[in-house]
């Protein structure tokens, strides 16, 4: 009994320890959203860009729709904006915003709020539409390189009759009842909504469930050879153009940027992978090119961001190498 208890505990204990993963732009989720009389509609969330609002990286979401089982009408859609969502990383949770633009240093409030992974057993997920679930289990998954923590929740509500038994929610991906979809709903009454399958770089995995049942749970995360979605063409992070060339990239120890009629001044910004700004400084013209130290940068991917008069004009993604 001591020896299944301290395994138990070390287990917690090496879970909870490990290193927050927020949630992935490179992320696709799949979702089917059932309405009445089992019809339900395929519906799949990507990033496309993003804006820097407040010196935080707000990423662009968007929707395609298709229709599964027929229904009375045709919801297909494609390529509709959803909103945008942002990581807070420190805090280990993420917001977002069903909106086209943000007012001007704007801050998001609890209202905002999508998930919060600061969660441990026994604490309390809200989730959609005010659903809540206990943690009863805390446990892992690996995805492509990385493990992400996996809460387990036990339906609580009193109110909702048709609310799954057991709901999990992923660290980095959302929760088994959906991500964006508090914000979106494609029929006009009362639906569920599931995450059925997500994939990254290097994963792709789905939940299994015996049916579509509104209350049916997933039995398990299992890996997939494709979620039946694919993001084709090339993720624009803002109107690119000739007039500007950055160079090399990959970058080691130095950045050169290059602005056909470019002013004496222009300003830059350097933003990591999940949205901190780690430079942001004005430089004065040589020749028309803009020499930036990049040495002491660890490896991974960044985007700078250049300005005309504080205001920004263009965003390029840089890869440091090591």
């Amino acid at each position: 009994m001591k020896k299944a208890l301290f395994l138990f505990l070390f287990v917690v204990r090496v879970v909870s320890a490990q290193k927050y993963q927020p949630f992935d732009s490179n992320m696709v989720w799949r979702m089917e959203v059932t309405g009445f009389n089992n019809c339900y509609h395929i519906q799949y969330y990507y990033t496309n860009g993003y804006i820097i609002n407040n010196g935080i990286m707000w990423h662009k979401v968007y929707t395609n729709i298709s229709p599964g089982v027929p229904c009375t009408t045709d919801n297909t859609i494609s390529n509709a904006f959803l909103g945008h969502f942002t990581n807070d990383t420190l805090a280990k949770k993420v917001y977002f915003i069903g909106s086209t633009t943000l007012a001007p240093n704007f801050v998001p409030g609890p209202s905002d709020l999508l998930f919060d992974f600061n969660k441990t057993l026994g604490d309390t997920l809200n989730l959609s539409s005010g659903l809540k679930y206990k943690i009863v289990t805390l446990d892992s998954t690996l995805l492509g390189l990385k493990y992400h923590k996996v809460f387990k929740g036990a339906n609580i509500n009193t109110t909702f009759n048709y609310s799954p038994y057991y709901v999990y929610l992923v660290e980095g991906v959302g929760s088994s009842l959906g991500v964006f979809n508090k914000n979106f709903n494609v029929f006009s009454n009362t639906s569920s909504f599931q995450l059925t399958c997500f994939y990254s770089e290097g994963f792709a995995k789905q939940f299994i469930r015996p049916n579509h049942s509104p209350q049916t749970y997933p039995t398990s995360l299992s890996d997939t050879s494709s979620c039946g979605f694919t993001i084709t063409g090339v993720i624009s992070y803002s109107g690119q153009q000739e007039s500007l060339k950055m160079y090399p990239n990959p970058a080691r120890d130095f950045l050169q940027i290059q602005v056909q009629g470019a002013p004496h001044k222009l300003g830059f910004q350097i933003i990591n992978c999940i949205g901190q700004t780690i430079r942001e400084e004005e430089i004065s013209v040589i020749d028309k090119i803009y020499k930036i130290n990049v040495g002491d940068l660890v490896e991974g991917i960044y985007f700078v961001t250049v300005f005309y008069d504080q205001k920004p004009v263009e965003t390029r993604k840089l890869l440091i190498v090591r």
